[in-house]
């Protein structure tokens, strides 16, 4: 789990494992909504943890000079992702999807709302104590997108709900 106090490079490589564990969530989520309206919300989410992913690999990249190091799908396929970006291993989220037995998709977008709002609280953490001033511009974009996330979440929910 990121701390603050690791390189750009560390904290790329840890960032890139809690968006792959969000992004293995959402696909997760996605099979097992009510409707198809919040099963697109859900793959929409999946899609845009796919464009963070890609974001910080050609930032990776960009910022090592290695262009040849490692191609998205290399990277979906070998790299491990044990937590989601709400530091919640992914298999825990998935588990406790299942668990809440929603009786309809109000009750699965509140528990995405959860998700990134702790995505979003632990960018803005990280982005605070970054001691690399590039890791804090990364995870403040970072923090923007969650933000994004939320507030789609949000317009949802008002449409469902």
């Amino acid at each position: 789990m990121l701390t603050g106090k690791e390189s750009l490079l560390e904290a790329f490589s840890e960032a890139l494992s809690m968006e792959k564990g969000t992004r293995e969530f959402y696909d997760y989520a996605s099979h097992r909504a009510i409707s198809g309206r919040t099963r697109e919300i859900f793959e929409k989410l999946r899609n845009w943890e796919d464009s963070h992913m890609h974001y910080l690999i050609y930032l990776y990249k960009a910022f090592t000079d290695e262009r040849d190091l490692i191609t998205y799908e290399e990277y979906l396929e070998k790299m491990p992702s044990v937590d989601t970006e709400a530091a919640i291993p992914v298999r825990e989220a998935e588990e406790l999807f299942e668990k809440k037995e929603f009786i309809d998709d109000t009750e699965a977008i509140r528990y995405a709302l959860e998700i990134e709002g702790k995505a979003f609280n632990l960018y803005r953490e990280f982005s605070d104590r970054a001691v690399d001033s590039n890791a804090r511009v990364v995870f403040q974009h970072l923090k923007e997108e969650e933000a994004k996330h939320i507030n789609e979440l949000k317009n949802l929910k008002m449409m469902v709900g």
